[in-house]
């Protein structure tokens, strides 16, 4: 089997106030905006240059086929608790990412800290309350 890409879901309170985060603030390219029918938006982005993966930022309110109201507010409740974590980036500096976000107003959970295994790991909150992960190689 050969992988071609990959698109996975990342649970948000806002579409809007989501894809100007990701887009705006973090920097990734928006692959598609579009209203596929009266209560389902399909909002995706992309990190930069990598359009093979996709991530899809759905409503919490309009969770997909399926997902009944109840568990949808369940979904929104947990989202803004921060009880989820969506991934991790990586980048060369993350202190200085971290002290440029900050001074965008991003939330950040977790202060910058070298890990036993090697890099550097600041956690910030997207504009739901998800739990982003952000690491560099830790250099002494």
């Amino acid at each position: 089997m050969q992988f071609l890409g990959q698109t996975t879901t990342i649970y948000v309170t806002n579409q809007e106030l989501a894809k100007h985060f990701y887009t705006e603030i973090l920097g990734y390219d928006l692959v598609r905006d579009v209203q596929l029918t009266d209560k389902f938006r399909y909002v995706s982005i992309c990190p930069p240059s990598h359009p093979e993966q996709e991530i899809g930022l759905f409503s919490c309110d309009d969770a997909g086929v399926g997902v009944s109201k109840e568990t949808g507010k369940k979904m929104f409740e947990l989202v803004e608790a921060s009880a989820f974590s969506v991934g991790v980036i990586k980048t060369d500096n993350c202190v200085e990412v971290c002290e440029n976000l900050r001074a965008q107003g991003v939330r950040v959970y977790a202060d910058p800290v070298a890990k036993a295994w090697g890099v550097v790991e600041v956690i910030i909150l997207d504009d739901s309350g998800n739990r982003i992960a952000i690491t560099s190689p830790h250099t002494d």
